[in-house]
């Protein structure tokens, strides 16, 4: 596996893997650029804007983070397969990124 440049999105916001396979154990990182501290959240949410997950809710000083998703909820189920978006809110950052889910099942036979 040889990794290349990373495309950094604008807005402070980078999602490094938004196809995920939840059965495969994959997951989505969310980087996040912080230029001043204060609050920060981070969620993942349906389609409709229901909170699916919280990955951060608190104070983060300046600096960069890495936030990890794997596909469940809040009480660790796998979801259903589908569009998500994870919504990061802190100062000066109000960004909104999209998520696929999917689900390969393998059968070997």
């Amino acid at each position: 596996l040889n990794i290349q440049d990373i495309l950094q999105q604008k807005g402070g916001v980078t999602i490094l893997n938004n196809v995920i396979d939840s059965f495969n154990d994959e997951k989505t990182v969310v980087e996040v650029e912080v230029a001043s501290a204060g609050n920060l959240t981070v969620q993942v949410l349906t389609l409709d804007g229901n909170v699916v997950k919280v990955l951060q809710r608190g104070r983060v000083e300046t600096g960069k983070y890495y936030y990890h998703w794997d596909g469940k909820n809040k009480a660790g189920d796998s979801v259903a397969r589908g569009m998500y978006f994870i919504r990061v809110v802190g100062p000066n950052l109000d960004e909104t990124r999209k998520v696929m889910v999917v689900k390969e099942y393998v059968k070997y036979l």
